[in-house]
C-alpha cells in the first residue's frame, strides 16, 4: 500500500473522495463522514475563494461544478434524497442566471433535471 506522502496530489484526493464515500455510507450523522466532508466542503470552497478573485465566470461555473460533485458524492454515498436536494437547489441557482446567457445555462439546466430523473428512477 502506497503511503500518504509518497502519492501524487491528484492520488490524494482520490483516496481522500474513496474514504469520503464510505463513510458516508454510514449515514450523515456518521461523526467520520461529517469530518470527512467538512474538509473537502472547505478544501473545494477554498479553491472557489481563490477562483472568485481572479475570474467572476469561472467561479460562478465552478460552484456549480462543485454542486454536481457533492451531488455524485452523496449518490455514490447511496444517500438518494440528500443528491436530489443539491441537484434541486443548484437548479435555483442555475435558474438565476439563465438571463444572462440563457442557451448555456437552459442546457445546464435541462441537464440537471435528468440527473435528478435519473435518480429517482433508481
Amino acid at each position: 500500500m502506497i503511503s500518504e506522502r509518497n502519492r501524487t496530489s491528484e492520488e490524494n484526493i482520490v483516496f481522500f473522495e474513496r474514504r469520503l464515500k464510505e463513510a458516508l455510507k454510514r449515514g450523515t450523522a456518521d461523526a467520520e463522514a461529517i469530518a470527512l466532508f467538512t474538509e473537502w466542503s472547505m478544501r473545494q470552497e477554498k479553491n472557489l475563494e481563490a477562483l472568485q478573485k481572479t475570474d467572476a465566470a469561472a467561479f460562478d461555473e465552478g460552484k456549480m461544478l462543485f454542486e454536481i460533485q457533492r451531488a455524485k458524492i452523496y449518490l455514490q454515498a447511496g444517500l438518494k434524497e440528500e443528491a436530489v436536494e443539491t441537484l434541486e437547489d443548484l437548479l435555483l441557482l442555475v435558474e438565476s442566471y439563465m438571463n444572462e446567457d440563457s442557451k448555456k445555462f437552459v442546457e445546464m439546466y435541462r441537464s440537471i433535471e435528468n440527473k435528478i430523473d435519473r435518480i429517482h428512477s433508481r
